[in-house]
């Protein structure tokens, strides 16, 4: 089946996610960070941290930009996605490949999103409309002096 004609809505939908923090190793490889308490990846404990992601959805991502990463990582809530990983279980030994498929789900950000997100300044005191829009009177001539 070719690809039917989407409804164009006004809405975009939310991209989601599994929850995981990357970084790079020195072959260009990602590698996880870290994991959102309670989200996907988290959840499944099929994935941990310093694991090596080698594809997704059986595209290798060695060399990938991370915006291209997160495009291949995010998508429908609920959608479905398999993530190639490699672990070592110990120093020297050989890695470990398992393919982990894991549920997107609504995820907060984790990472340098999460502290971006919490380094915003919250708006909880207003300051009063009135004040803002006093800086200058227009200074009258001084009074002539009789």
């Amino acid at each position: 089946g070719s690809g039917g004609g989407d409804a164009a809505g006004g809405d975009v939908p939310q991209m989601c996610g599994v929850g995981i923090t990357f970084g790079r190793d020195k072959q260009g490889f990602f590698v996880i960070r870290g994991l959102a308490p309670g989200g996907p990846a988290a959840v499944s404990e099929e994935v941990r941290e310093k694991d090596t992601l080698v594809s997704v959805d059986g595209r290798s991502c060695q060399g990938l930009r991370y915006e291209e990463l997160t495009q291949l990582i995010l998508g429908l809530l609920d959608s479905q996605v398999v993530l190639g990983l490699q672990r070592r279980t110990q120093p020297g030994a050989t890695p470990v490949q398992s393919k982990v498929s894991l549920r997107r789900a609504r995820v907060g950000p984790v990472g340098r999103a999460a502290e971006k997100r919490a380094k915003a300044p919250s708006h909880k005191g207003r300051a009063s409309p009135v004040q803002a829009l006093q800086p200058l009177m227009e200074e009258k001539e001084p009074p002539a002096t009789p």
